[in-house]
């Protein structure tokens, strides 16, 4: 594949790119890094002998592509454009490309979740539907291979990549209404309707498929399955289970097929590394890995972010002997009533106290910290991709929220170990607002409120960081009166900052 860049004489950009590791998607090592320049082309050679997703960088900004063997493609960079223009595709394949790029993921979530809020818990009609979303998704893939804009194995690739996208989400979907969305009309009915729909799915879709992993979707496809199959079972006394781990999560892993265990492995402790958190043992986790995989292509990578990770950790153990607090400025530790804490424009106050020790619901929250108020709630977490790219709206956010007099107010998922990266992220992107992390009592009442009093499919309780963010339906916002009342459970995004206006003019 040849990169071209097309930009002032004297632009310079880093190119990276992701390959495959142990013949699964990786998006976080990059395996290729060279200079681009205005004009210069950059030639790089896929040596893998399998079909599989790539993930490519520049200017700070991603696109995937489906490489084969022995096919021949240019892509033109154009950093200038905000559009998905930005990249153009000529060559072997390239209609496939675009078609592959042209779609956010965002739109993806979108498209399944009002399948679930239109039919609401109507299974037959929810199969339906997802029935006829997939035929329509792939058609326009069979109808390129019928002009011959795309090989065979290039459409079998990109049908698998929308079948994994699609799949992922119904099944997380299926998995909310099961685990999250039960109440007194809930019936053995439903949760056989629901593991039959899932059945169905993994049927039509294996996730064992031993190329599931070269899918972009696949890991995430695959927890879910192992998540349905191995949940409320006896698996600590199995002899496949990893106990190492400490943790069911993960200690499932060990009833894949070995190579599907191998990469999900590698990738799972990289990325214990690369997000540095602490759900077991690293150290423990890297010398089994290497032990039973030495001739993973993650054993290096494991080696390198082990070897950074043991000449910072004397510092990560003097932080945990100080009772894991972080570093931060001093109104982190504030116990002041945040209503005596008006933020001028621009401010951000967070607090790690209040909402975990105090505050069990929405109401509570607008009572205690922001009576007489209307507010804004932004629910996102450190690890959501989708969720961090909505910040680049923040500043007209802010002065639409300025305009209509509506306090900023951002509710973080996830465990303590993330509160680094949280706090990063707020001063990274001047996230002005309130910012809170949300404790398991709150969590527990939004997911009731939104699915007693909206159509949308909120975040499912305890969220790991490696279950796909965006298909459990963050980020997600909420719009409250003075009175504490929530006027819109599934407000638009920032960036659909029009659809925002118009919701805040609305009388009320």
């Amino acid at each position: 594949m040849i990169f071209c860049l097309h930009d002032e004489l004297s632009a310079s950009y880093i190119l990276s790119i992701a390959e495959p590791l142990d013949g699964a998607f990786n998006n976080k090592i990059a395996t290729f890094k060279q200079t681009i320049t205005d004009s210069s082309n950059v030639e790089f050679i896929y040596k893998k002998r399998y079909p599989a997703v790539i993930s490519v960088e520049v200017t700070g900004r991603k696109f995937y592509v489906i490489m084969s063997p022995n096919t021949t493609a240019y892509v033109d960079i154009y950093p200038q454009i905000s559009t998905n223009d930005w990249i153009v595709f000529r060559g072997d394949n390239a209609a496939g490309h675009e078609l592959y790029n042209a779609k956010p993921f965002n739109d993806w979530t979108t498209e399944v979740q009002d399948i679930f809020r239109n039919n609401e818990m109507n299974y037959k009609a929810i199969n339906i539907n997802i029935e006829n979303y997939v035929k329509a998704a792939l058609y326009p893939i069979d109808s390129l291979k019928a002009h011959k804009k795309i090989s065979g194995l290039f459409a079998k690739s990109l049908k698998k990549e929308f079948l994994s996208i699609i799949y992922t989400r119904v099944v997380n979907h299926f998995n909310y209404l099961f685990y999250a969305a039960r109440n007194d009309h809930f019936t053995v009915e439903d949760s056989m309707a629901i593991r039959s729909s899932q059945d169905k799915i993994f049927s039509i879709f294996p996730p064992l498929n031993p190329d599931i992993l070269t899918s972009m979707w696949g890991s995430f496809y695959l927890t879910n399955y192992i998540d349905m199959t191995y949940h409320n079972t006896d698996i600590r006394s199995d002899k496949r289970y990893i106990s190492l781990f400490n943790n069911d999560w993960y200690g499932r892993y060990g009833f894949l097929p070995e190579k599907l265990l191998e990469p999900m492995l590698g990738n799972l402790i990289v990325s214990e590394f690369f997000y540095t958190v602490n759900e077991f043992d690293k150290i423990k986790a890297a010398d089994y890995f290497k032990k039973r995989y030495p001739d993973s292509e993650y054993v290096p990578i494991i080696d390198s972010v082990a070897k950074k990770y043991k000449q910072i950790q004397p510092n990560l153990l003097q932080e945990e002997t100080q009772n894991n607090k972080i570093t931060m400025p001093e109104n982190l530790e504030s116990n002041k009533k945040i209503s005596n804490i008006p933020l001028s424009e621009g401010e951000i106050y967070i607090d790690t106290s209040v909402v975990i020790s105090h505050i069990n619901t929405l109401k509570e929250l607008h009572e205690t910290c922001f009576k007489g108020k209307k507010i804004f709630i932004d629910i996102w977490a450190p690890w959501c991709e989708p969720c961090i790219k909505e910040f680049a709206n923040k500043k007209q956010l802010d002065s639409l929220l300025h305009v209509h007099d509506i306090t900023p107010v951002l509710l973080s998922l996830g465990p303590k170990m993330f509160m680094k990266q949280w706090v990063q992220l707020i001063y990274d992107n001047k996230l002005a607002g309130y910012h809170f992390l949300i404790n398991n009592a709150l969590n527990s009442d939004i997911i009731h409120c939104i699915a007693n009093h909206s159509d949308s499919l909120p975040v499912m309780p305890n969220a790991m960081p490696n279950v796909m963010p965006d298909a459990i339906s963050i980020p997600h916002y909420i719009y409250m009166d003075e009175k504490g009342n929530i006027i819109e459970k599934d407000a638009p995004r920032p960036s659909e900052i029009v659809k925002l206006a118009a919701l805040f003019s609305k009388k009320q």
